[in-house]
């Protein structure tokens, strides 16, 4: 059964972007994406872009924090490790940590106003350039059992699988390999089990919310049962890596480079990356 948008403007009651204080320059970018891709259209009567302060991983005790339980003693040992040691995409960094705990205090937000669809972006998004026609068809198919839906992401073992199947056009569920938070729905249930999901931490905040799975046959692999995640694809949002990131251990040495290669790949191609 496939939820029906009765008006394509009134799907979000929540908008949020995680932002660090010391970053006005992705502030300034996210809004020029968010005017560029019409979003407001797509708000309920009432609702503006509500700007969140990011945590700021370099300000952390880490060594507090695991003492105090909100990191685990393999996480805390893996966080430890040099960069080079460090597994990309799920070892914790300074950054990630900060990360993990502004995604936390915006679930926490979600679930204390009781949000039915609220909509969470990270300040280094590009919207696909037809996102304002797109999104709100695409929206309309998504199943009514939806927890998480993300707008992109990355497919990190989606080598050497079958290709992913749909379960509507331009939707279909997001795998055991799913990673990124750049821009996702979530309601209060789904935010309130996220919460749950992501302390203590041993890896990233992806890797903690992805980790409840159900076997596809079909697929050959495992798709995010609790909460019940889709994903676009074609993606209508993609990560920059040309704003640098202090949450993975290596950023790309040629970043605009990846960016193209990205857009090309998943807003003209369809295809998901697998970094």
């Amino acid at each position: 059964m496939l939820r029906a948008c009765r008006c394509w403007r009134t799907i979000f009651d929540a908008c949020y972007v995680l932002n660090l204080d010391r970053r006005p320059d992705r502030w300034a970018h996210v809004q020029q994406q968010v005017k560029r891709a019409k979003l407001h259209k797509f708000f309920k009567p009432g609702v503006e872009v509500t700007r969140v302060s990011g945590i700021d991983g370099n300000e952390l005790d880490v060594s507090r924090l695991h003492k105090d339980g909100v990191l685990t003693d393999l996480g805390y040992q893996r966080y430890q490790l040099p960069m080079e040691q460090k597994l990309y995409g799920m070892d914790l960094t300074k950054g990630a940590i900060g990360c993990a705990l502004a995604h936390r205090a915006v679930w926490q937000r979600v679930a204390s106003e009781q949000r039915e669809c609220a909509l969470i972006l990270e300040d280094d998004l590009e919207f696909h350039h037809q996102f304002a026609r797109q999104f709100a068809e695409r929206w309309s198919r998504v199943p009514t059992d939806w927890g998480i839906v993300h707008m992109g992401g990355l497919d990190l073992l989606a080598s050497g699988k079958p290709p992913r199947p749909y379960v509507a056009d331009g939707i279909r569920l997001a795998y055991h390999g799913h990673r990124e938070l750049t821009a996702y729905v979530v309601h209060t249930a789904s935010a309130q089990r996220c919460l749950e999901l992501s302390l203590p931490m041993t890896w990233q905040v992806d890797t903690h919310i992805s980790s409840c799975l159900a076997e596809d046959t079909v697929a050959h692999d495992e798709y995010i049962a609790d909460p019940k995640t889709y994903v676009f694809q074609p993606s209508l949002v993609i990560q920059l890596m040309s704003f640098t990131t202090d949450v993975q251990k290596k950023p790309t040495d040629t970043p605009a480079l990846a960016d193209a290669a990205r857009r090309l790949r998943e807003f003209v191609g369809g295809g998901t990356s697998v970094r």
